[in-house]
């Protein structure tokens, strides 16, 4: 009975430790800690905020809206006759268009500016022991 212990016992210690057949399988702490940094680098490479661009469809579109703002409340001429004969003339603003105007260059301008910084339409590669990470953003 004792005899069955002891060889119970030892071999429990032979299969745990590791035989140099099975030491050339598994890989060095070198190449863990690298399969792990790599690992690590490209889930943290998922969180970080997508690049972003400037859209030049909205840059665009802002300056056409100034181009227009400030085409709109063009001065009028409006003159007056008397017996079929030009009497004089008077140039005015069109005060109606002037607020459309002011309302049309305010919104080109932050369209042109601060509106215009889309996602960056990329594709985003990871490599990882294993596995490709292949991800797309988009922005409209």
């Amino acid at each position: 009975m004792f005899r069955t212990i002891v060889l119970a016992l030892v071999l429990s210690v032979a299969s745990l430790v590791p035989s140099p057949a099975r030491a050339a399988d598994e890989p060095t702490i070198l190449e863990a800690a690298n399969t792990a940094a790599v690992r690590f680098a490209a889930e943290q490479q998922a969180d970080d905020e997508p690049a972003r661009r400037r859209s030049m469809g909205r840059t665009w579109g802002g300056v056409a809206l100034i181009g227009v703002g400030l085409i709109m409340p063009v001065q009028q001429e409006t003159c007056v006759t008397l017996f079929g004969v030009e009497a004089g003339c008077v140039t005015e603003a069109y005060t109606p268009g002037i607020a459309a105007a002011v309302g049309l260059i305010g919104t080109g301008v932050l369209l042109a500016t601060v509106w215009s910084d889309v996602p960056a339409n990329a594709i985003d590669f990871g490599i990882a022991p294993g596995r490709v990470q292949v991800g797309k953003t988009f922005g409209f």
